[in-house]
């Protein structure tokens, strides 16, 4: 839980909030407080350690997970969400937030900072971005930027990461988006879907693509697109040594000349993750940094367990 509160007394408010839980960290003042705020959905994967290290915001997108309706990521886990998939024949449905739950956001981030730039999911594949543009209509004409990332889950957090580093270096909004339309095409997404049979039930591919790729022993592969949508990449034959061959697939795509920032993500296989994480420092490549993270619903109620997701960024560190 985080609090926001405007006392006069922040060391009585904290000792208040101690009666209740661990307070993780406190701050007080406007010191160091960048001008820009950085907000985005749960759409986005990114590790949490980064989100409350570079004070990011987040809404979170809405499930309905056998028959129960839940908070992402707030009244269900993505570990349950998959734990639910493996047993459950009715397949997990997600929708939007609400302009409500964006408005209410970005009312409190006015009060604290000169503008906010929300990061979100690509338009193309849900309707969250809208329903941040009417809400930064009704609440901060001028001053709440939403940007199209084109992008999901690994590729969409690796460019909220860079819009909160650059936040954090003191750069303005405008340049902020300026950066953030310079990075969105330097940012990759690439995924392997172990077994298609979640996305069959959930109506995402036709059933006699389930028994093909069986018959076959085929992985599909999928990417995102420049115009911001899935779309399929290939598909890996045989199920041996899955990780490290979908590993070296996304590296005959980089250049060993640039620098990489690298989110690897996981649908209840972190065994995999380090895998693929191992083929990558082997391969060749300059690093900047890589993290390992569980795939949110955005991706994962489609893909289902057993998926891996690489987001990849020709990464340019922001400056002033």
């Amino acid at each position: 839980m985080r609090l926001h509160a405007r006392v006069d007394d922040p060391a009585a408010f904290f000792a208040l909030a101690a009666r209740f839980g661990t307070v993780s960290r406190e701050r007080t003042g406007n010191a160091n407080r960048p001008a820009v705020a950085i907000a985005t959905d749960s759409g986005a994967d990114f590790p949490a350690e980064e989100m409350a290290r570079l004070d990011i915001h987040l809404v979170p997108q809405r499930l309905a997970v056998d028959g129960r309706d839940h908070v992402d990521r707030l009244s269900i886990t993505p570990h349950e969400l998959y734990e639910s998939m493996r047993t459950s024949p009715i397949p997990p449905r997600t929708s939007q937030p609400p302009p409500g739950d964006f408005r209410r956001l970005f009312e409190l981030l006015l009060a604290q900072h000169e503008s906010v730039v929300e990061v979100s999911l690509a338009r193309t594949l849900s309707g969250t971005l809208q329903a941040a543009e009417s809400a930064a209509a009704r609440t901060g004409p001028g001053r709440v930027h939403v940007f199209d990332t084109g992008s999901v889950s690994n590729g969409q957090g690796l460019l909220v990461l860079w819009a909160a580093e650059a936040a954090q270096a003191g750069l303005d909004a405008r340049s902020i988006l300026a950066g953030l339309e310079r990075m969105r095409p330097r940012t990759q997404v690439h995924a392997v879907v172990r077994d298609i049979r979640y996305a069959v039930r959930g109506g995402r591919v036709p059933r006699a693509a389930l028994t093909l790729t069986r018959l076959l022993r085929l992985s599909l592969t999928l990417k995102i697109r420049p115009n911001g949508r899935l779309g399929l990449g290939g598909a890996l034959w045989g199920r041996r040594n899955l990780p490290e061959r979908f590993a070296r697939t996304v590296i005959r795509g980089l250049d060993p000349a640039r620098r990489y920032r690298v989110i690897i993500g996981h649908c209840d296989c972190a065994d995999d993750a380090r895998r693929v994480e191992a083929v990558l420092r082997a391969g060749g490549l300059e690093l900047d940094r890589v993290w390992i993270v569980e795939t949110g619903a955005a991706i994962g109620a489609h893909a289902g367990p057993g998926s891996l997701v690489i987001g990849v960024q020709d990464y340019e560190a922001p400056s002033p």
